[in-house]
C-alpha cells in the first residue's frame, strides 16, 4: 500500500528543490499551489479512511445483533416444551362463609346495649359495663356462622350496640329473624339458636334500663344547650333550677380543680350576679396572684368569655388534653358526664387564644340530670 508522507515532510522537500532562478514571487505561487494539492489528498485520504472504519463498525454491530436474536430464539424454541403451564387465577366463591366480626372481636368494648322488639314499637333496652358479659357476647358472635345474603326479614328485631371507652358507637348487629342478621349495615345468614343462651344470661331485670339513663348522650346535649343558652343570657334564675340539689355548683377557672373551689347553693346561684361580694376563686395562672373578683367579674372571664352558644366543637364525655393544665374532672367527679363547648383559638395569635367551658352533670338521687360544675379551660403556662 503506498503511504502519504505528511505536509511537514513535503513542505522540507519542496524547500530543497532547486530554485532554477525563478523570481522569489513565482516560487512562492509555486510552493503555495503544491502545498494546497498535498493538503486536499491527504482531507480526502482522511474520510475515506473514517468512512472505511465507520462501515465496518456498522457491518460488526449487525453481525453481533443478528447473533443474539438467534441465540434467543434457540433458547425459546428449545425450552418451549419445558415451560410450565400458568396457573388460572382462582377465583373466590361468592357463597363461601365470611367471617364479618373479626374486628369485633380484637376492639376494645367499654359498654354493650341491646334493644328489642322494636318493631312492635314496645322497645326495652338492656345494657351492661360488665367485662364477662361483654365477653360472653364476643364469644357468642364468633362461634355463629355468617354468609352473605341479599335476604331480609322483619318477624322482630334485636339491635345490639358496642361503644367503646369515649363511648364512641363501634358495631351494630340487628337480628331481624329467620335466622338473618346485619352487621353495620351488610346482611348475613346465621344460626340465631346460638344467641338464645345468651339472651337468657343478658336479658335480664338487672340490666333491664331507661333508655334515657343507657344513652344519656341526647338527653344531656339538650340539656347542656338550655344552660349554654342561660349563660349566655346571664339568666341565673333558669342556672339555679338545674343545680344538683346536694352537691351544689362548682366553679374552677381552669381545668385542674383545685381542693377549695367555690360551690355555690342552689339559691346563691339564682342571685349570683346581684352579689357585690369579692370572693377568692383560685390563682391565677402564671403570676400566682390570688383571683380575688366579684362574681360578675369571674362571670365575665371564667364562664361566658366566648361565645360558646355557637362553640366550634361539643364534646361529650371525651376529654380534650388541649393545655399544659393537668384535667382531673373525672378524678374529682368520676360518676360525672362532661360535656365541653370549646372555641378554636385564632390564627393571629397561632391558635393559643382557644377557650373550652365545660358542664359538668350528675345524676340526683331521682336519676335526673343536674349541673354539678362549671369548669373553664384556657391555654396556661
Amino acid at each position: 500500500m503506498r503511504l502519504q508522507k505528511p505536509l511537514h515532510e513535503i513542505e522540507k522537500e519542496l524547500n530543497r528543490f532547486p530554485s532554477f532562478k525563478l523570481k522569489e514571487g513565482k516560487q512562492t505561487e509555486i510552493h503555495q499551489i503544491l502545498m494546497e494539492e498535498a493538503t486536499k489528498w491527504e482531507m480526502k485520504n482522511k474520510k475515506g479512511r473514517w468512512l472505511r472504519r465507520l462501515a465496518v463498525g456498522f457491518s460488526s454491530v449487525a453481525v453481533v445483533v443478528l447473533a443474539l436474536f438467534l441465540g434467543f430464539s434457540y433458547f425459546f424454541d428449545s425450552n418451549e416444551g419445558t415451560r410450565p403451564a400458568e396457573t388460572p387465577e382462582v377465583q373466590p366463591n361468592p357463597q363461601e362463609p365470611t367471617n364479618p366480626i373479626e374486628f369485633i372481636i380484637d376492639a376494645d368494648f367499654h359498654k354493650l346495649v341491646a334493644r328489642t322488639d322494636q318493631v312492635t314499637g314496645d322497645e326495652t333496652v338492656y345494657t351492661s359495663k360488665d367485662s364477662d358479659i361483654i365477653h360472653k357476647f364476643e364469644k357468642t358472635i364468633a362461634a355463629m356462622p355468617y354468609e352473605k345474603t341479599e335476604e331480609t326479614s322483619s318477624v322482630f328485631n334485636t339491635n345490639f350496640q358496642l361503644y367503646d371507652t369515649s363511648k364512641k358507637l363501634i358495631a351494630e348487629i340487628i337480628f331481624t329473624g329467620e335466622n338473618i342478621v346485619s352487621i353495620n349495615g351488610e346482611r348475613y345468614k346465621t344460626d340465631e339458636a346460638k344467641l338464645n343462651e345468651f339472651k337468657e344470661i343478658f336479658f335480664t331485670e338487672d340490666n333491664k334500663a331507661d333508655p334515657e339513663i343507657n344513652n344519656p348522650e341526647s338527653s344531656v346535649q339538650e340539656l347542656a344547650r338550655e344552660i349554654i343558652q342561660a349563660l349566655a343570657k346571664k339568666d341565673t334564675a333558669i342556672l339555679a333550677q338545674h343545680v344538683h340539689p346536694e352537691k351544689g355548683l362548682l366553679f374552677s377557672p381552669y381545668v385542674y380543680i383545685q381542693d377549695d373551689a367555690l360551690v355555690f347553693e342552689e339559691e346563691e346561684v339564682a342571685n349570683l350576679l346581684g352579689n357585690s361580694d369579692t370572693y377568692l376563686w383560685g390563682t391565677f395562672d402564671g403570676s400566682g396572684e390570688p383571683m380575688e373578683m366579684t362574681a360578675e367579674q369571674y362571670y365575665s372571664r371564667f364562664v361566658y368569655d366566648q361565645d360558646y352558644l355557637n362553640a366550634h366543637e361539643m364534646n361529650i364525655d371525651s376529654i380534650q388534653h388541649r393545655g399544659n393544665s393537668i384535667n382531673n374532672i373525672k378524678e374529682k367527679l368520676p360518676d360525672s358526664t362532661v360535656v365541653e363547648f370549646h372555641i378554636k383559638g385564632t390564627e393571629q395569635y397561632g391558635g393559643m387564644d382557644w377557650r373550652s367551658l365545660n358542664l359538668v352533670f350528675e345524676r340526683d338521687a331521682s336519676g335526673g340530670l343536674k349541673l354539678v360544675a362549671i369548669v373553664h379551660d384556657e391555654w396556661t403556662i
